[in-house]
């Protein structure tokens, strides 16, 4: 029983970190992006400048976003943890609003998330992501205004 529970236990930790990453570039926590990562994780990315060494660099490329609001929905993980390794296999949706003025457009985007993960003394960590882009939408955004004197 108890080697089951420690494999659930795992398991969620490794889904903590996938997910936490997720919320972290959401909410522009840098600090959080970059606590997702090795220091000298190997990373590769589905646009420029496409790969980074360590979550820092990853972090410090994602404040060039900084003004673009973003919202990730999982979709679906697969975990599989051996001893002190681990990968992830995670589709997320993500929900882009871009432009500077007026309503600007909707990006929506099909993203899988291949990730080796490695258990430190801080707990897991991804130690080599790719990032792949599946499918993407984009749309006209809709100016949405409530009428709050009805």
């Amino acid at each position: 029983m108890t080697n089951r529970m420690d494999q659930m236990i795992d398991e969620f930790e490794v889904r903590r970190v996938v997910e936490g990453y997720m919320h972290a570039v959401d909410s522009n926590d840098y600090g959080g992006i970059a606590a997702c990562f090795m220091e000298d994780a190997a990373l590769t990315y589905a646009m420029d400048p496409f790969k980074f060494i360590g979550g820092k660099a990853v972090a410090d490329w994602m404040r060039s976003f900084d003004e673009i609001p973003t919202t990730h929905t999982v979709s679906n993980c697969r975990i599989v943890v051996d001893g002190d390794t681990a990968s992830s296999d995670m589709f997320a949706t993500a929900v882009i609003v871009i432009g500077e003025s007026g309503p600007g457009s909707i990006q929506t985007v099909g993203v899988r998330y291949t990730d080796d993960l490695q258990r430190t003394a801080a707990g897991w960590k991804i130690s080599k992501r790719t990032h792949a882009i599946i499918w993407q939408i984009n749309n006209e955004a809709v100016p949405v205004g409530l009428d709050v004197e009805s």
